[in-house]
């Protein structure tokens, strides 16, 4: 397994992974699947780009 922080190139499948997170977990979140599936991708890319550095969004990768 290799933990990085994610970059632009991940904006994608991390839109993929929260929003099921959404789904499996709603209660867990303010916001609901439906409004974040609205989102556009370049929304997604700004949580992870933080040019402040006030946050970091690190992924867990197994096998790629």
């Amino acid at each position: 397994m290799h933990i990085r922080p994610l970059i632009h190139s991940d904006a994608s499948d991390y839109r993929a992974l929260m929003l099921q997170g959404y789904e499996i977990a709603a209660d867990a979140f303010t916001s609901t699947a439906p409004e974040r599936a609205a989102e556009p991708l370049s929304w997604w890319r700004s949580r992870i780009e933080n040019p402040h550095n006030l946050s970091h969004v690190v992924g867990a990768f197994h096998e790629g």
